[in-house]
């Protein structure tokens, strides 16, 4: 007799405002499989997380938990249920210790009414992380652990409630390098104790890597549901974007055929972080700096636009020292930025698609009496729209309601309608999905065939590897080395990187 499935969905529909999000969606996984859940945004990956979760419920279909019908009203009811949620953006206290985090909304009391028994509390989280095969000091404010333990935290809380199902939306995106492989450890673990996995997450390697299967969504419909080992990289991307990719690699050019330098950075130093970065940048180049987290990227990107200044070294544009004290300065040198954390520093959330992309340049648009002349701005939003491809409702439309790929092209469009030569980059396609990833590639090639030149920080291998013609290194605050040509292989910069 076959077992009985510990999650079973049939024809679950979810529509909001008479879209269809989800259509008749079947989703079925047996205990102790850890099954990907992948498909481009707005594919319905999330909605029927919520669904299975308790937070929305389905406009049609049926749910079974170890063949028992359930009909979540609330993820307290799930979690009851034996199904937990941990979401990218980790719903802990910040001021609250770890302990309280674990318990909070289950609190454990003494027979005398009020009193908290910390010490059962206390045991039982203990039991939890042992399970996990961890130690984490329960008495310290989790705003003071790295993220990893953080994570550690909220699975925890799922442990403790003995769920059967965890859910897992995009949990790695907040984490590198050694952070990454202890996150497939406790995933392992999980699944060694027969905790079923549903994990949802944009990179591919990582799918391949914990999955024992994969389930792809696109436009709200299941598009197949396969054993991890049935396809390839390719497939699955191909699977996700409805359409056929056509080369490994798109950015298939010589180096050779690059101009001369443009920009140049000689022994760049900045506190314990930076210690004598030196790499020059063609024109016409994209060129990809690739460092973890840590590892000093994020700091020379912010010398670069003007953000922090560097304590030593000489940065150089078109052979010409520059020093910059602000980005306004970066600016004027001829330089523009698409900033890491798109939501904080790149979209101006409260104005529309169409403001969020000329912003940069109202200056050039005031006429008369300080009006704005209407018609040049929208002929420079239609053309920037057309270039980028840029998917919205209308032009008037709130940037925050557009996909995380439509808003980067919104930044990136900011970016080209000042008119500078060189463009860094800072994570361009972090929380992107794979679809509007390899568009965001071919857009950045485009640009990079008009002449402009890119600087790309990274910590994704494989996009680096897929898009630029020189990769530097950069680990400990120091460029390690440089990859061309033939070099671009991934494995061979990966283990590089991680060593």
């Amino acid at each position: 007799m076959p077992s009985i499935p510990v999650l079973s969905a049939r024809n679950v529909s979810k529509s909001f405002s008479r879209v269809k999000v989800l259509n008749s969606i079947p989703f079925t996984i047996d205990k102790g499989e850890v099954r990907a859940l992948v498909g481009e945004n707005g594919a319905g990956k999330s909605t029927l997380v919520k669904i299975i979760a308790g937070v929305l419920k389905a406009d049609e279909g049926e749910i079974e938990i170890e063949g028992i019908p359930v009909h979540f009203n609330s993820p307290r009811e799930a979690m009851d249920g034996g199904v937990s949620v941990i979401y990218q953006e980790l719903d802990l206290i910040a001021n609250l210790d770890g302990l309280s985090n674990i318990f909070l909304g289950f609190e454990k009391f003494r027979r005398i009414r009020g009193i908290l028994d910390r010490k059962t509390m206390l045991r039982t989280a203990r039991g939890a992380l042992e399970r996990l095969g961890v130690d984490i000091d329960l008495r310290v404010p989790v705003n003071r652990l790295p993220v990893a333990e953080q994570q550690i935290l909220a699975i925890c809380k799922s442990l403790i409630h003995e769920t059967k199902i965890l859910l897992m939306d995009e949990p790695s995106a907040s984490l590198s390098g050694n952070e990454l492989e202890h996150l497939y450890r406790l995933i392992l673990a999980l699944k060694e104790q027969g905790i079923t996995i549903v994990y949802i997450s944009h990179r591919l390697e990582e799918i391949f890597q914990i999955a024992d299967s994969v389930t792809v969504l696109r436009d709200g419909n299941h598009i197949i549901t396969s054993g991890m080992s049935a396809l390839t990289k390719r497939d699955l991307v191909e699977l996700m974007i409805g359409k056929k990719i056509e080369e490994d690699r798109i950015n298939t050019r010589l180096g050779s055929s690059l101009g001369p330098s443009l920009l140049a950075l000689k022994n760049v130093s900045f506190g314990q972080r930076l210690n004598g970065v030196s790499f020059d940048v063609r024109k016409g180049e994209i060129f990809g700096v690739l460092g973890l987290v840590g590892s000093g990227r994020n700091e020379l990107a912010r010398i670069l636009y003007g953000m922090i200044q560097p304590d030593g070294g000489e940065i150089r544009v078109n052979d010409v020292p520059v020093s910059f004290a602000d980005p306004l300065q970066a600016i004027r040198n001829n330089m523009s930025y698409v900033p890491e954390d798109r939501k904080a520093h790149g979209i101006i959330p409260n104005l529309s698609v169409e403001m969020n992309v000329v912003f940069s340049i109202l200056f050039r648009l005031v006429g008369a009496l300080m009006m704005i002349r209407r018609k040049l701005l929208s002929r420079q939003f239609a053309y920037f729209r057309e270039k980028l491809n840029i998917r919205m409702q209308h032009k008037d439309q709130v940037i925050v309601e557009l996909s995380g790929g439509n808003q980067q092209k919104c930044v990136l469009s900011r970016c080209l309608a000042r008119a500078n030569d060189i463009i860094i980059l800072n994570e361009p396609t972090r929380g992107i999905d794979v679809g509007a990833k390899f568009e965001i590639y071919q857009k950045l090639l485009e640009i990079a065939h008009e002449g402009k030149t890119l600087v790309v920080f990274s910590s994704e291998v494989p996009e680096l590897t897929n898009l630029c013609d020189r990769i530097a290194i950069i680990k400990k605050g120091m460029v390690s080395s440089i990859h061309e040509g033939a070099e671009l292989e991934q494995a061979k910069i990966l283990s590089e990187l991680l060593v």
